[in-house]
C-alpha cells in the first residue's frame, strides 16, 4: 500500500539574508525566484544531489528539454547503476512565506522510502538544496535532501502530513506568522530531545537498524584501511623527501665544481652563476624550466670541451714542429761529421819519439 507523506521546507531563504559568495547563481533575485518557483512544481526530489549531474548530461547529449518528466526518467535510468540516484519524491507546491522565504511541499512515498522518512523526522536529514541552471532565465532542476545545505536556513520545517490539506494549512499559517518554523522546531507531536546518531538509530525499526549498523561497521573498516594506507604513503613521501634533499645537495656540489672550471667570459655569456643555477635546477619545480636551464648548462659545457680540444690540437702541432726542427739540425750535423776527412794515426811513419808523441796528442785534441 502506497503511503504518501508530505513535508514543508524552505528551499530558498529571504533574499535579503543571502550574500553573494562568488558562485554564479548562489544569490538569486526576486524575479529569478519567481521563475524558479513556477518551474519547480513536479520537479524531482533527490538524495544529496545523487545522479542529477549525470541525468542532465544524458539529457544534454540527447538535446532534450529539462522538463519534470525528462529529468525523472533520466534519474530512473541512472538508478539502474546506483539505487541512490533514483528520485525519492516530487515537489508538489511552492509559495512564499510572510518572512520572504520560499517554501515548497515535498511528497515522498513513505512505504518505499521508510528509512529516508525516519531520517527526516528524526532531524538527521532535514537540509534542502536547490539546483538550477543559471542564465537569463534560470531553469529549475531539483530540490535535494541533504545534511548540510549550501544556503543557510534551508531546511524541512514541518511534517509529515498524510493529506495535502494539512500541509496547506501549515503553509497558510506560515503566511500569517512573522517567521516560519525553523529546522530546530520539532516536526511531529513527539519531540526529539537531541539530534544524534543514537537517536536516529533508535527511531528506526529493528531490521533497518541492523542494516545501518552493519553499513557503519563497513564504513569504519574502510576508514581504518584508508588511514593505514595514508600512513604508509606519508612514510614513503618522507623517504622521497629525504632522498630528494640528498640529491639536491649532491647536485649543488657538482654545479659548484663545474662552475669553478668555467672561465668568466663563458659564465657571463650563458648567465651561469650559483644563484641562477640553484634557482633554475635545484629549487625549480617546473620540468620545462629545469630542462631549459639544463640545456643552457650543457651548451656551455660543450663549448668549453670544443675550445679545449682545439687548444690541445694547436699544442700538439707546435710540439711536433719543434721536434722536426731539432731532428733536422741533428741530421745536418751528422752529415758534416761524415764528410770531414778522418785523421789517421800511422805508426809506420818514421818520426822521432818526441814527434810521435806530439802527433798522438794532436789526434786526441782533434
Amino acid at each position: 500500500m502506497t503511503t504518501l507523506l508530505r513535508y514543508v521546507g524552505v528551499y530558498y531563504p529571504c533574499p535579503r539574508d543571502i550574500r553573494p559568495n562568488g558562485v554564479e547563481g548562489f544569490a538569486l533575485t526576486t524575479l529569478e525566484l519567481l521563475a524558479i518557483s513556477q518551474q519547480l512544481v513536479g520537479k524531482p526530489i533527490t538524495y544529496e544531489h545523487r545522479g542529477i549531474a549525470s541525468a542532465c548530461d544524458r539529457l544534454e547529449s540527447a538535446a532534450s528539454v529539462y522538463t519534470s518528466d525528462s529529468l525523472i526518467t533520466s534519474l530512473n535510468k541512472e538508478a539502474a547503476r546506483d539505487v541512490l540516484r533514483a528520485p525519492v519524491g516530487l515537489v508538489e507546491r511552492t509559495c512564499r512565506s510572510w518572512s520572504g522565504a520560499w517554501l515548497c511541499t515535498l511528497v515522498v512515498d513513505g512505504s518505499r522510502f521508510p528509512r529516508l522518512c525516519a531520517m527526516i523526522e528524526s532531524g538527521a536529514l532535514t537540509g534542502l538544496s536547490l539546483s538550477h541552471l543559471h542564465g537569463d532565465v534560470p531553469q529549475a532542476l531539483e530540490v535535494s535532501l541533504c545534511t548540510t545545505p549550501a544556503r543557510e536556513g534551508c531546511y524541512v520545517v514541518a511534517g509529515p502530513y498524510e493529506s495535502l490539506s494539512d500541509a496547506n494549512q501549515y503553509i497558510a499559517r506560515s503566511k500569517e506568522m512573522p517567521t516560519p518554523r525553523t529546522a530546530s522546531t520539532t516536526m511531529s507531536a513527539t519531540p526529539v530531545e537531541s539530534v544524534n546518531m543514537d537517536g536516529v538509530l533508535k527511531a528506526l525499526p529493528t531490521d533497518h537498524r541492523k542494516l545501518i549498523s552493519a553499513a557503519f561497521e563497513d564504513m569504519a573498516k574502510q576508514l581504518d584501511a584508508t588511514k593505514e594506507t595514508n600512513t604508509k604513503l606519508t612514510s614513503k613521501y618522507d623517504q622521497i623527501e629525504r632522498a630528494a634533499a640528498v640529491d639536491k645537495k649532491l647536485l649543488r656540489t657538482q654545479i659548484e665544481t663545474f662552475l669553478s672550471q668555467i672561465d668568466e667570459a663563458s659564465k657571463t655569456q650563458f648567465n651561469l652563476n650559483m644563484d641562477t643555477c640553484s634557482a633554475g635546477l635545484i629549487t625549480e619545480e617546473d620540468p620545462s624550466t629545469i630542462r631549459r636551464n639544463l640545456d643552457r648548462l650543457l651548451t656551455c659545457c660543450n663549448r668549453q670541451l670544443m675550445e679545449r680540444r682545439q687548444q690541445q690540437t694547436v699544442n700538439a702541432a707546435e710540439i711536433a714542429a719543434g721536434n722536426k726542427r731539432k731532428r733536422d739540425t741533428n741530421e745536418v750535423a751528422e752529415r758534416e761529421t761524415e764528410a770531414a776527412p778522418a785523421a789517421t794515426f800511422d805508426p809506420a811513419v818514421e818520426r822521432s819519439p818526441a814527434a810521435t808523441l806530439r802527433h798522438a796528442l794532436s789526434q786526441f785534441d782533434a
